[in-house]
């Protein structure tokens, strides 16, 4: 891994304000930097365009990082993590960045990173677990998806504990369908004729609720869940600048409102830049043109 020296002590610390955005190709080579991460960066933006983006890369940033966030890119999914980041002269700056492949046509063609300050927190944990697996002691420790994350037993249960949407749709089966099941077992330890006559209806509705339960939570993750990440994966894709992104889904729900809100906005951000590029069309031509009548004026 590329080993960025010198390094110094000193933190150049960014404002809530600042966005750092930089577009490379798929090899990582810099085709874009805006002017706070040109300023931030140290480097002329010369220097900057053409390079490798790990140009900037501090060295007590842990491999493990670097491959989580390539595994990711590669996959076609978005990266978020934080990352401390070193300028020309040594200083360093911690970042929340978000890594998103930039697609063409629907083909990937490079990489867009927008970054943003950090908060103390998330320097803190984030510093000391970096610092435990550049030492070799980040045993039970992996980063997956840009976060840090627990290893072996620990770390499934506190991923079971930890309830996205996906899994607060199964958990509620799973947990109805346990009731249902802990009361049909209580009532079979009652025992009796009453019970042994009811048995076949009882087991039948358990079996009813069950797939009940199941269609259920199909469909929820059908109407929901997908959609829900679906616009995510938008609302991401053009927050890295990519306008042209598409995302269709037609309900009468709030899902669909929600998906139709999205959908003005980017219809909005797509306006607002083509807006920009006819003014800056109009004051290229008209730069021309006094260029031209000075040149006139001075034969």
């Amino acid at each position: 891994m590329r080993n960025n020296q010198p390094v110094t002590q000193r933190e150049y610390k960014l404002s809530p304000s600042d966005y750092l955005i930089s577009r490379t190709d798929l090899k990582g080579r810099i085709t874009f930097a805006n002017r706070t991460f040109i300023e931030a960066s140290g480097f002329a933006a010369e220097e900057l365009l053409g390079a490798a983006h790990n140009l900037v890369r501090h060295p007590d940033m842990p491999p493990e990082a670097f491959a989580d966030l390539w595994q990711d890119l590669q996959a076609g999914r978005t990266w978020m993590g934080v990352v401390k980041n070193r300028r020309k002269n040594g200083d360093f700056y911690w970042v929340n960045a978000t890594v998103t492949p930039t697609r063409v046509d629907g083909s990937v063609v490079g990489y867009t990173s927008v970054r943003s300050m950090a908060t103390r927190e998330q320097v803190e944990a984030a510093g000391a677990a970096y610092a435990r697996f550049r030492a070799g002691r980040a045993d039970g420790l992996a980063i997956r998806h840009g976060a840090v994350v627990r290893t072996g037993l620990r770390g499934l249960v506190q991923g079971l504990l930890r309830l996205n949407l996906k899994r607060r749709i199964l958990w509620a089966q799973a947990g109805g369908m346990a009731w249902f099941l802990a009361a049909l077992v209580a009532v079979e330890a009652l025992g009796g004729a009453g019970v042994a006559a009811l048995r076949p209806w009882l087991w039948g509705g358990f079996a009813l609720a069950l797939a009940s339960s199941f269609a259920a939570g199909t469909m929820l993750l059908a109407r929901v869940h997908r959609p829900v990440r679906h616009m995510l994966d938008f609302a991401l894709r053009m927050g890295a600048g990519d306008l042209t992104t598409r995302f269709e889904h037609r309900s009468a729900d709030e899902i669909g409102a929600l998906a139709q809100a999205m959908q003005t906005m980017q219809r909005s951000l797509q306006s607002v830049a083509h807006e920009i590029q006819e003014g800056m069309a109009s004051i290229s031509t008209a730069t021309r043109q006094v260029a031209a009548g000075n040149n006139d004026l001075s034969q």
